[in-house]
């Protein structure tokens, strides 16, 4: 589910928060946030599901997996405590 409520301009700051709000050894499920200034202007929820090759020796397409080696190395420096501000 996504929801956009307003238009941004050029020169406003966009801040985006992500929240982790389930984690579990199969799925989890996040909420994402945007704003300009307190203005909330975007939502969105997404739910991930861990699979792999070798589950009961299915076949996924290798489209279903979405996390490339760059979002690894973002994902490890949060859970290791190192991240701080992301540069987009």
């Amino acid at each position: 589910r996504a929801s956009f409520g307003g238009l941004v301009l050029p020169g406003e700051t966009l801040t985006y928060e992500a929240e982790i709000e389930q984690l579990t050894d199969s799925a989890a499920s996040t909420v994402g946030r945007v704003r300009v200034g307190d203005e909330p202007i975007g939502e969105v929820d997404i739910v991930f599901s861990h699979i792999d090759q070798n589950m009961s020796g299915l076949d996924f397409p290798e489209e279903n997996f979405v996390f490339t080696e760059s979002f690894m190395s973002l994902l490890r420096a949060f859970t290791s405590g190192d991240a701080q501000r992301v540069a987009l």
